[in-house]
């Protein structure tokens, strides 16, 4: 359950970085090539894409562009990222292992600041304290390791999602709901 969360979760997050990185150009290039567009409107838009990025290309490519593939591909694809943020937000909220985790280390930062005050009295000795900040170290070093394993997962989901959109793109699978029964098992828990 958690790896599926992991794997939309890094979709989510392609896709953002996608729209906050690349899709400024997007609109740019489709702004300076347009036929529509007047050369103040072009100079305009481009100057802003170039400093506000992610906000003035999305109003561009929602609500300026004349051009039906770049207004469709913004819409499906912020969709397509709130949804897989939206679902990997729900699926890390319900698995267990993700509120194991989560309660464990809200314990020790509890356990922490009680030590902390009990030192400031007197009572807890700098052993004792150093013992707690150990027990931090583990607990930021398993967290370590299960992010990474994240990005390994993320990075497969990437690759395989990449292959699907290019057999999409070049007509071997028609739509999305054949893509979804070509691999239906693309967000299932690993072995």
């Amino acid at each position: 359950m958690l790896t599926a969360a992991m794997i939309t979760g890094g979709i989510a997050l392609a896709i953002g970085l996608f729209f906050l990185i690349l899709h400024p150009f997007v609109c740019i290039f489709d702004c300076v090539i347009s036929k529509e567009h007047k050369s103040g409107t072009k100079a305009m838009w481009v100057v802003l894409s170039l400093f506000f990025g992610f906000l003035a290309s999305l109003i561009y490519s929602l609500l300026i562009t004349k051009s039906p593939k770049l207004r469709k591909f913004s819409i499906q694809g912020l969709t397509l990222g709130a949804l897989m943020l939206a679902t990997s937000v729900g699926i890390s909220a319900t698995s267990p292992e993700v509120k194991q985790k989560f309660a464990s280390f809200q314990e020790n930062v509890q356990n922490f600041g009680a030590t902390t005050s009990d030192a400031e009295g007197g009572s807890d000795s700098l052993d004792g304290m150093l013992a707690k900040l150990e027990e931090f170290s583990d607990e930021a070093d398993s967290l370590a390791a299960s992010m990474e394993k994240a990005n390994m997962l993320t990075e497969e989901a990437n690759e395989s999602l990449s292959g699907a959109f290019e057999q999409l793109k070049q007509g071997h699978l028609t739509s999305v709901e054949e893509l979804v029964e070509e691999s239906p098992n693309a967000l299932a828990d690993p072995p």
